[in-house]
């Protein structure tokens, strides 16, 4: 009898031991996942690959926060530099068209006559050359600055440029405060003399 309670012990062990789960890489995966496992992840044009979470979509940025550290930084990324975003549900959100992929991205030519409107305006005041037309020159740069700010921002990431249209825009401005500047010395100068 002793020895019949014995096994019957023994098999009680064995079976409650058996019958317990044993935490796995595959069972913490089906039961509790972890927050890598939740992670979307953002795909960019340049080939780069992260996997992030609390994405958020917000005008021509892309904010999120890396699975790796959820209380970290929140990193922002232009949207014309991610090509998609897949989800951890499954769902994709593409950012390139079909249309985007069969045409290179271009840069907006108002943009580099911004820019050289402006250059030339700020030289024409050096160089003491072209007289009043630097003014319009400078004048130049600056509308035709904005207009291709405007381009480019609405041609949702096929035009760039935006660089050299920001460059005519202070480049115009900064010749009409360098003609501004100068009238008002020319301005006292003549007072003082009077």
């Amino acid at each position: 009898m002793h020895k019949l309670l014995k096994g019957f012990g023994i098999f009680i062990v064995v079976l409650v031991l058996t019958s317990m789960t044993i935490p796995t890489k595959n069972t913490l995966a089906l039961s509790n996942k972890s927050p890598v496992d939740n992670c979307d992840v953002i795909y960019f044009i340049n080939g780069e690959r992260v996997e992030a979470t609390n994405i958020v979509i917000d005008g021509e940025f892309v904010r999120y926060k890396s699975c790796d550290n959820t209380d970290g930084p929140t990193y922002e990324a232009f949207k014309t530099d991610v090509s998609k975003i897949k989800y951890a549900n499954g769902s994709t959100l593409d950012f390139k068209t079909d249309s985007d992929i069969d045409g290179d991205v271009k840069t907006e030519p108002l943009s580099i006559f911004a820019f050289a409107s402006g250059g030339v305006g700020i030289l024409s005041l050096f160089a003491g050359i072209l007289g009043g037309l630097g003014i319009l020159f400078a004048l130049g740069g600056i509308i035709m600055g904005f207009i291709s700010k405007k381009n480019i921002k609405q041609s949702k990431g096929k035009l760039r440029g935006k660089g050299f249209a920001n460059a005519g825009i202070w480049l115009g401005f900064g010749f009409i405060f360098l003609i501004l500047l100068a009238l008002i010395l020319v301005i006292l100068f003549i007072g003082s003399i009077a």
